[in-house]
């Protein structure tokens, strides 16, 4: 009895072996719900037409001028048309009305364009579909034909309305591609012939000047020395030579500028006389400069007229630029 009870402690003390579980059914996942479209947001589409505005261009030639141009315009995209050349008349439409005068037209296009311009703007006036007058207009009615007289080409223009705004032409330009390199040519043509006629022009007026000179050295001529000097201030005016070929007088003198200020010449004049009775006679003068820095020296030439040069004294004046606007001349001096 006791060997039997000591069995059962045994037992009941050791310990249990695991349980064994059942392997699981992997579950099974729930069937798809049907989705709302309207609650999902759709991807970004690629920018359109209206938001890039981009231009398309229509090459020009005289084969292609006879052609039809199709333009699609949009409700809230008018399409805007350029030209290479201006309208000889204001462009003509089948189904337009003036964009810019109101009115009661049953047109169902809208276009702006005057004579004399470059370019039009056409839109539909109206959405299709019912109307408030009980009509109905389909899209497909929306089709206008728009004949554009140019300089050189008449074209013809189909508008249609497009009910996708990414198809819409904004922007239309019409080129012509041969046109630039007319217009360099025609520039570089102009460009040689006006380059040929100044050389040409230049070398008359050299040709010019040389038989004046020569036709003045048979006349009778002389040279004679002066010794006119004048200073103002720190100016020393000087009159070097004076020569005569006929009736041509030539006056070489110098400017001497012995101050710290800049001496600028506004003018030099010669005349008959002196300060009191002073007579100016036109003439024409060159220096080898016309601003003197300090210790600066310029030489000059000045030729005029005179019917008679050994009647008269001369005297020569030039007149400062600014500054203190010195005027100094050298009195006295002829043949």
């Amino acid at each position: 009895m006791i060997h039997a009870l000591l069995v059962i402690a045994l037992f009941s003390a050791a310990p249990k072996a695991p349980a064994k579980t059942k392997p699981s059914t992997p579950a099974v996942a729930a069937p798809a719900q049907p989705v709302d479209a309207g609650n999902i947001t759709p991807p970004p589409l690629p920018p359109s037409l209206e938001q890039v505005g981009e231009v398309k261009e229509i090459e020009l030639d005289e084969r292609r001028a006879r052609a039809v141009y199709k333009i699609r315009t949009a409700i809230s995209i008018p399409a805007v048309v350029e030209f290479p050349e201006a309208f000889i008349a204001a462009p003509a439409c089948g189904d337009c009305a003036d964009a810019l005068k109101p009115s009661n037209s049953a047109a169902l296009f809208a276009l702006q364009a005057e004579q004399g311009g470059t370019y039009l703007i056409v839109k539909p006036r109206m959405y299709p579909g019912q109307q408030a007058d009980g009509s109905f207009i389909p899209a497909s009615d929306f089709v206008t034909s728009i004949t554009v007289r140019l300089q050189s080409f008449t074209l013809t223009l189909q508008i249609e309305l497009t009910e996708n705004k990414s198809q819409a032409d904004q922007r239309v330009r019409f080129v012509v591609p041969s046109r630039a390199t007319e217009t360099r040519f025609v520039s570089e043509s102009i460009a040689k012939a006006k380059a040929s006629l100044e050389a040409e022009f230049a070398n008359r007026v050299d040709a010019a000047a040389a038989d004046q000179m020569l036709r003045n050295i048979l006349e009778p001529h002389e040279c004679r020395a002066n010794s006119a000097r004048q200073r103002l201030q720190d100016v020393v005016l000087e009159v070097r030579e004076l020569c005569r070929f006929g009736k041509r007088l030539y006056v070489r003198f110098s400017l001497e500028n012995r101050g710290r200020a800049l001496f600028v010449i506004d003018s030099v004049a010669v005349g008959v006389g002196d300060n009191n009775a002073f007579t100016a006679v036109e003439g024409h003068s060159i220096t080898t400069a016309s601003e003197l820095a300090f210790g600066a020296l310029t030489e000059g030439v000045l030729g005029f007229d005179a019917e008679d040069p050994t009647a008269h004294n001369f005297e020569l004046r030039i007149t400062e630029k600014g500054g203190r606007t010195r005027v100094i001349a050298a009195q006295n001096f002829g043949f």
